[in-house]
């Protein structure tokens, strides 16, 4: 007599979420996509992490600029349950040609359509300028925004690093390297709005003085615990005293 084994479904799903969990720890964003068309249960699973930091460097279609712009095109038709999985943009691999710019209102679509963003890389971005906020509204937010790299920014200036101040209340770590304009006023924004701050690299940005540090120093509402004042060669005795004075919570002071 034959026995015959009734196939359950739900136990094949079950062993295949345990050894999926186990392995997609390990694969490649190029396998990952691939996985994502196997069945609904792959597809679900991840979903979260191909969209949770685009990349734009490696694309099939075209160069880095060519993919963002893609990106850009492709925002307002995504389900809104998809785009809310994004938390990293790293825009530092874009760069401009002679003949080819990124869209004047890249930053309106991204504010627009990304709530969710945590962490921004516009690391030496030259289209970063004031042009870039015209057409916003006069308080935009970016409320979950936490960790900002604007470092080696060529078009950077205090307003700019004011605004941001305003737009980004819950900023805990930002990256200000090489910035070659006034940032004392930015700084000081930086310290009086954005309570949660706990990291500032200012490592080389030749403007930095003792008023910058005179900011961090007076505005404790924050709890600031690593700063990076590499290359600064303004920075004094009574800058250092000030920062080791006030900011009783500071674990890490890079001076080299």
């Amino acid at each position: 007599m034959t026995h015959f084994t009734a196939y359950n479904p739900f136990t094949v799903l079950i062993k295949f979420n345990a050894v999926f969990n186990l392995t997609v720890l390990y694969l490649d964003t190029h396998t990952i996509v691939q996985c994502n068309r196997i069945n609904h249960s792959a597809y679900r699973k991840t979903l979260p992490l191909i969209w949770s930091k685009p990349r734009f460097d490696k694309g099939l279609v075209g160069d880095a600029l060519s993919v963002f712009h893609r990106f850009l095109d492709t925002l307002p038709l995504v389900r809104i349950a998809t785009i809310q999985n994004i938390e990293t943009l790293d825009l530092s691999v874009i760069e401009e040609s002679l003949y080819d710019h990124v869209r004047p209102d890249f930053w309106l679509l991204l504010v627009r359509y990304i709530p969710n963003l945590k962490t921004l890389c516009l690391r030496g971005a030259s289209f970063l300028s004031c042009d870039t906020f015209q057409g916003l509204e006069q308080y935009w937010k970016w409320p979950g925004v936490e960790t900002l790299d604007i470092s080696y920014c060529d078009h950077m200036n205090q307003a700019i690093l004011m605004q941001l101040a305003d737009a980004l209340p819950a900023l805990r770590s930002i990256v200000l390297d090489g910035l070659k304009c006034q940032i004392s006023r930015g700084v000081d924004a930086l310290s009086d709005r954005c309570d949660k701050l706990e990291t500032i690299s200012l490592k080389s940005c030749p403007t930095l003085s003792d008023n910058c540090l005179v900011s961090l120093a007076k505005f404790r509402k924050h709890h600031l615990r690593s700063l990076d004042l590499s290359g600064c060669r303004q920075i004094t005795n009574k800058g250092l005293m000030l920062t080791a004075k006030y900011n009783i919570k500071l674990h890490t002071l890079l001076l080299a």
